[in-house]
């Protein structure tokens, strides 16, 4: 009787380890999946993923701001600006968010509105206070709505707008220095143009 006794607790030990084994490859499989959508998504040449062209204008937009405001693209008009998709819960916006609020303070980064999603509730401490000075303007939007104008669904992805409205350089930027080299880029692009321009005049 002892025997069948030891052999139910070693049977019963088994299951809950092949239970535990099931539950953390189930976990795995999950985050691979996760990990594999996001990389399909950067993939270049897929359609609807690769964002706005660069040279296209600068898809129109509006909304609520997290400072309680509200905002429209239409408010730069012949400035030029950034346009910043990031949103809390994505390790690289928090990374770069709080290194993008010190740079445009000492304003080596163009006027920036961050195009974030969620519930005001949802955004840290760090978000709300820099959304109250508006440095940068964060903007709520729903079911991705501006996402979708710019062809992007994935963070952080920074476009500069030139002040002729158009997409003059975009990128993923994790980093104020990566952020900072995608807006150099932009203004090299710039400078090129208008070289041609007065060699053609």
């Amino acid at each position: 009787m002892a025997w069948v006794l030891v052999l139910v607790g070693v049977l019963t030990v088994a299951v809950t380890l092949l239970g535990l084994l099931v539950l953390a490859l189930v976990r795995q499989v999950d985050d691979l999946d996760g990990r594999l959508t996001l990389v399909s998504m950067a993939i270049p040449g897929r359609i609807g993923r690769t964002g706005a062209r660069v040279g296209s204008p600068e898809p129109s937009f509006q909304g609520h701001t997290l400072g309680g405001g509200s905002f429209a693209s239409s408010e730069w008009s012949g400035r030029e600006h950034v346009v910043l998709f990031a949103h809390p819960g994505c390790p690289p916006c928090e990374t770069l968010f709080p290194e993008l609020v010190r740079e445009l303070r000492t304003g080596p980064i163009p006027p920036t509105v961050v195009i974030s999603e969620g519930r005001p509730e949802d955004h840290p401490l760090e978000w709300k206070e820099a959304a109250e000075r508006n440095a940068p303007i964060v903007l709520l939007q729903s079911k991705s709505s501006i996402s979708r104008r710019f062809e992007t669904f994935i963070t952080p992805h920074l476009f500069v707008i030139d002040p002729e409205g158009r997409v003059a350089a975009q990128g993923i930027a994790s980093t104020a220095e990566e952020a900072g080299a995608i807006i150099k880029k932009a203004h090299r692009r710039s400078t090129k143009r208008e070289l041609v321009g007065e060699r053609l005049q």
